[in-house]
Formats: structure tokens, sequence, C-alpha cells
């Protein structure tokens, strides 16, 4: 029997095929998803579905029929939203499985950071969002975008900055060395200048989000403005993981996992775990990245264990 995983991001697409041992058969690549529901969104999707999946066929020899795909994609909220059905719509196209299953792609990597078991994870990438299963249920907080929510994420991080430096600029703010990081780092003459641009569209959210290397390099040279914002941005990213375990119903402490760039920023890492009770929580690396993780979530649709075989197996992937 053969599965098959995808992890469809904004940065590029990845597709899995497995067996049921959790040998590692072929990995592809496809590109970057934009919003399903956007105009190009559905066409988008298709070649990058079809580009993952063929160059992960064109790894294999002989003829392979696919028992389940499930795919985790980023803009789909949950598993029964109107832009998981666009997608199974596509993906029945492009996938010859016996059954498909679309969710978001938190989904997969709360199964990838614990072989499909029981825990929490936050993700602070560009935005943020939290998702957690005990065992029965699952439950999410976050995850509601740039305008209202992603607290913790690389893009709010980077408009916190933003802000205090024109503020500076403008002589209403004492002064900080984030201005003159932002604009060394990003070849602008003044912030207002990326304020201009941002509005007429010449600048995108993500470019946005890159200038938290500023906010980060402005900490580690002692600006208390920076360390404040990263600070807080560690702060916002526990409270979404109690805002999960609220939810759920967790008999034992539970573990957790930060996902996503900005927890490679020791101020926000640190202060995250400085805010998580201990007595609820045992903060551990991840298992397996979101790829593997949409593989599992495969493998647990057609009722298979995820025993130590299967992990030792998924654990000889190099990504």
């Amino acid at each position: 029997m053969f599965f098959l995983g995808v992890d469809g991001g904004q940065t590029k697409t990845l597709c899995i095929i497995g067996d049921e041992k959790g040998n590692i058969l072929a990995l592809g690549r496809g590109r970057a998803l934009i919003h399903i529901l956007s105009p190009e969104g559905p066409q988008i999707a298709e070649q990058a579905l079809k580009e993952a999946v063929e160059s992960s066929f064109s790894n294999l020899h002989g003829s392979f029929e696919i028992e389940v795909a499930f795919l985790g994609l980023t803009g789909v909220p949950y598993s029964d939203s109107e832009e998981a059905r666009v997608f199974e719509k596509i993906a029945q196209k492009v996938i010859k499985a016996k059954k498909i299953f679309i969710d978001s792609d938190p989904a997969i990597a709360l199964a990838g950071a614990f072989s499909g078991g029981p825990g929490i994870i936050v993700i602070g990438g560009t935005g943020s969002v939290s998702l957690g299963y005990d065992g029965e249920r699952y439950a999410r907080c976050g995850g509601f975008g740039y305008l209202f929510g992603d607290e913790g994420g690389g893009f709010q991080i980077a408009l916190q900055g933003l802000k205090i430096a024109l503020k500076f600029e403008d002589g209403c703010h004492p002064y900080t060395v984030i201005r003159e990081k932002i604009l060394k780092d990003f070849n602008f003459s003044s912030i207002e200048e990326i304020v201009r641009k941002y509005y007429a569209g010449k600048i995108e959210r993500s470019e946005i989000a890159l200038m938290t290397r500023s906010i980060r390099e402005s900490a580690e040279e002692g600006d208390e403005y920076a360390r404040e914002i990263l600070f807080n941005a560690g702060l916002e990213l526990s409270r979404l993981c109690d805002c999960v375990y609220k939810k759920l119903n967790f008999k034992d402490k539970v573990f957790v996992s930060g996902m996503g760039g900005v927890f490679n920023i020791s101020f926000v890492k640190e202060s995250f775990m400085k805010n998580l009770d201990p007595q609820k929580y045992i903060v551990k690396e991840p298992d397996f990245p979101s790829i593997v993780g949409a593989l599992i979530k495969a493998y647990q649709m057609a009722d298979i264990e995820i025993n130590e075989e299967i992990k030792k197996n998924l654990k000889k992937l190099s990504i």
C-alpha cells in the first residue's frame, strides 16, 4: 500500500510518498500557493499540485496506487470549509487516490510535531496560530490574519518596530537604533519611504515581515524598545498556547512545540518559555517536519497505528 502527503504553503508545495511501513519512496516540489478563493487561486493551486505530485512520481518506477492522500494547505481554516472543498475538487483532478483529505497546514504541523499524538503547537511565522489535540478533540486559537490577529508573528513584530522608528523619525519618540537598522538592512532612505511604498503596493507584507531581522539585531545591541517588542511577541505566543489548552481536556502535562522562524529569535523563544506554566507544559522540539505530518495523517486516515517501526523509518528522511 502507498500513501501520499502534501504540504502546500506560501513559499513552496511539497509532496511525499511512502509505503505502509513509513519507508519514504519519493519527494517532490512545486510552486507556492496563494489564497484559494482569490481569482487566480484555483489555477495556481492546480499547477502547484501537478508540479509537486508529478515530480514525486518521476522518481518512481512502475505503477503505484495511492490508498490515501492527505493535503495540509495554506488558506484552509478547517477541513469542512469552503476553501477545503475548492481544494478537494482540484486535488481529485491531479491525484489518483482512493481517498483524499484536505485540512489546514497547522493540522499537518501538529501531526508531525507529536507523531500524530496529543500536544499543542504554536506557529510563529509571518503570522501566528496555535493548534492542539488532546487525543479526542482538536482546538485552534489565532490565525486571523494581519488585520485582526497574528500577534507574535513576524509581520506584527516588524510593524511594531516600524511604528516606533516612524515616531522617532517624526520627532516624538526617544532614540532607538531600530530606525538605523531597518534603513541599513533594506536600503531605504527613511521609514516614511517604506510607508509610502507599502500603501502604493510596491512592498508586500512578506517583505515587511523580513524586517523582523532588524528588530532582532537591535535587541542584540541592547535597544530596550526592540527587546520589549520581542518579549511581548513571546508573551502573545504563549497566550495562544494557553487559549488552546483551555479548550481541550488534557489529563497530564502536555507537550508543546514552537514552530516557525520567529522561534529562531532567542528573545522571543525565552519569553515564550518563561510565560508557559511548567505545571501544565513540557516544551520539546517537533518530532518531524510538516510534510512528514501530512504522511502521518494519511496513515491515520487509513487506521494505521504510528508505531515505533514507522517512526524509525520516517526519521531516515532528510529534507
